[in-house]
């Protein structure tokens, strides 16, 4: 039998228990920031650029 480990609302003890933190959304967002799709006639590729 399959067990569902996620929370209901009514258990969860505050809101905030999903937001996420500052610093994953500023992880994101750099990392957003730096990726590169380069197509080719072979097929697309992923760049990080720095």
């Amino acid at each position: 039998m399959i067990k569902n480990y996620s929370k209901k609302s009514s258990e969860l003890k505050n809101k905030n228990d999903l937001r996420p933190s500052r610093d994953t959304i500023q992880f994101i967002l750099s990392y957003s920031q730096s990726l590169r799709v380069i197509k080719t006639s072979n097929g697309e590729y992923d760049s990080l650029q720095d």
